[in-house]
């Protein structure tokens, strides 16, 4: 299931580059993929200084998938429009999602504004979230999230106590 929220980003300059950067690496990756006839051979180190690796690591698949149904239906698709996605790395709460950035090679969190209707925000919290988009449609910032429906709510591990078991001791003696 998808949902579609309006987000408030901070920085939209700032989350427009990175946005540009994920497509242009989606796309590089299906341009070398169909020169070589094979999916190159990547890793999260080739592209350290312009993404986190949780957002590379979405790149690639959707490269991947991109690629793969190029060689299913003979149709490359190109990515136009900017956009940045993630599978791993974001959380989100009732007034504010937080996502994986990487700025001048440093890991950082992103926040951005958001408004959840409270019902829907503890359903939400039964869910499994797979997948946000972030994209700018006509100056406008939206989130896409993907989510799954589970049929119990997700619940916390809950830290176990120690406990004790009391051994009774046999008397002491002392020898000398």
């Amino acid at each position: 299931m998808n949902i579609k929220l309006r987000i408030f980003p901070p920085y939209p300059d700032l989350l427009r580059k990175i946005s540009i950067e994920y497509m242009r690496v989606v796309n590089f990756l299906v341009e070398k993929a169909v020169r070589e006839g094979e999916f190159p051979k990547i890793s999260t180190k080739d592209v350290k200084e312009t993404l986190p690796s949780a957002a590379a690591n979405t790149a690639f698949y959707d490269a991947y998938k991109i690629f793969s149904d190029y060689t299913n239906t003979g149709v490359k698709t190109i990515i136009k429009s900017p956009y940045y996605a993630l599978r791993q790395g974001f959380k989100v709460y009732e007034k504010r999602i937080t996502y994986a950035l990487k700025i001048l090679g440093e890991f950082h969190k992103g926040v951005c504004a958001v408004e959840i209707d409270s019902e829907f925000y503890s359903n939400l919290k039964r869910t499994k979230l797979k997948r946000l988009d972030i994209t700018e449609e006509k100056g406008e910032w939206y989130a896409n999230i993907t989510y799954d429906l589970l049929s119990e709510p997700l619940q916390k591990p809950t830290k176990k106590k120690a406990s004790w078991i009391n051994i009774p001791r046999e008397s002491e003696h002392i020898i000398f």
